[in-house]
């Protein structure tokens, strides 16, 4: 059985810390409450599993623009906002009400491997998972799943566009399916979510569009968690700009052209290698996407400029098409220090990555919040991490001891948890058992507050 440290152990022990750490121009605002650390709970009432999905917002009936999408409208570089959106575009109700067009957003990446820290600011999908939990439609309009969850069907917004304004549909489902995964010399090894296992074997979903808006895909085996898998609520990674692409695959492209492209670039020995970079936004910023920003260089760049897609799907309640900030600034560092005195200075707007949940990083953010005018905010992660005893050992007489309820009561109640909150986080997080915490929709009192009580 493996050790612990007795520091890895007050480590990860049973207190609750801050998922991430905030920094965001602004005044500062005063921390949010935290429930009271306690013993054993009263019994109470289990909680709603969760809320139910709110209705979406009407679709406005008047489209608005950015100045600098007007001025390009009224030059003839591009067609009225009404034709570059969707029919019924989605819309999102600000937290904060309807905001200005204009500025831009400075963020840190670190170095073109951190793909991470675009994909959190830009990455837009067929469905997403609310603060409530609740999967809702995002580029589809709506979804529908067979009583036996073998077979998913989406429905896209009609008048879908990539930021070249090329129509988004069930075409570029079906190439990036068919012939991209299921190509095995493109994909090698088939995505387990897109996939059922069969007499344990893996046996590929089906793709079918009945049309220009609809995809379809039928499972051997039921696919209950399918909304929630892969690339349905992380990206658009189930889909990819056919127009664009098929020029690089040899059974749509030209097969001299493709070979010659091969022939330019020394980092090219096939086919499925162009097309993997050509598909890559990262190395190939030309690359139509369905994102709010458009990539103007590379990304390992060591400044990354990003401008305003004007094909972008999204308005907000009163039909002004998003995003509202004009541009967006990746700026490279290698020390996590530079990226920390960047927030100190004011030079990073608004971000979460590479801040860290180093509490050393947060006394600096907090001490220096009026110099660089920003607010530091905890957010909650999601991800807990717990210790528990391995109920499973091979050694008997502990197997014996650690199957007993009261002896795992009583190692909890032995507990100096407000000493370890001292200690390791400066007197910050929550006292509390492995379970959702208080500001989630799933918080239980009796199972959180369970057991705490130092003895």
């Amino acid at each position: 059985m493996a050790r612990l440290s007795r520091r890895e152990f007050l480590q990860v022990s049973a207190v609750t810390g801050v998922g991430a750490i905030l920094a965001a121009c602004g005044g500062t605002q005063p921390p949010a409450a935290t429930p009271e650390p306690g013993g054993a709970a009263s019994p109470t009432t289990a909680p709603d599993p969760g809320t139910e999905p709110q209705q979406p917002p009407e679709t406005p009936s008047r489209f608005s623009e950015a100045p600098d999408l007007a001025d390009k409208v009224a030059a003839g570089e591009l067609p009225p906002v009404e034709e570059r959106l969707p029919e019924n575009p989605f819309v999102i109700t600000g937290l904060d009400g309807i905001g200005n067009y204009g500025g831009g957003w400075r963020l840190n990446k670190r170095g073109q491997a951190d793909g991470t820290a675009r994909a959190q600011v830009l990455d837009r999908s067929v469905l997403e998972i609310d603060q409530n939990l609740n999967v809702i439609a995002k580029m589809a309009e709506s979804w529908e799943v067979s009583p036996d969850a073998t077979e998913w069907t989406f429905t896209l917004r009609r008048g879908l566009k990539w930021s070249d304004g090329a129509p988004l549909t069930s075409e570029d489902f079906r190439f990036w399916y068919e012939d991209l995964i299921l190509n095995r010399e493109y994909t090698v090894a088939h995505p387990k979510w897109m996939a059922s296992v069969v007499d344990g074997e893996l046996v590929p979903a089906t793709f079918s569009a009945p049309d220009d808006f609809t995809v379809k895909y039928t499972f051997a085996q039921p696919a209950a968690l399918f909304q929630y898998r892969g690339e349905m609520v992380n990206g658009l990674g189930i889909a990819a700009p056919a127009h664009y692409l098929k020029s690089f695959h040899p059974e749509y492209g030209d097969e001299a052209e493709i070979g010659d492209l091969i022939a330019s670039n020394t980092s090219w020995d096939d086919w499925t290698q162009l097309l993997a970079d050509k598909n890559n936004v990262s190395l190939t910023p030309e690359r139509p996407t369905n994102e709010p920003w458009l990539s103007t260089n590379l990304w390992s760049d060591e400044i990354v400029i990003l401008e305003r897609n004007p094909y972008f799907w999204e308005v907000d309640g009163e039909g002004n098409q998003l995003p509202y900030i004009d541009k967006l600034m990746f700026r490279d560092f290698t020390d996590l220090q530079v990226a920390v005195m960047r927030v100190v200075s004011g030079e990073v707007d608004c971000q979460g990555r590479h801040t860290g949940t180093d509490f050393a990083n947060y006394t600096v953010f907090k001490e220096s919040e009026a110099q660089g005018d920003y607010t530091v905010q905890i957010w909650r992660g999601t991800r807990v991490e717990c210790l528990h005893f391995n109920m499973t050992t091979k050694n008997a007489r502990l197997r014996e001891l650690f199957m007993e309820r009261d002896f795992r009561i009583a190692i909890s109640h032995a507990v100096n948890r407000d000493e370890m909150r001292e200690l390791l986080m400066d007197g910050f997080a929550t006292n509390m058992q492995y379970a959702p915490p208080a500001d989630s929709p799933l918080y239980y009192e009796k199972q959180a507050k369970a057991y705490l009580e130092y003895d």
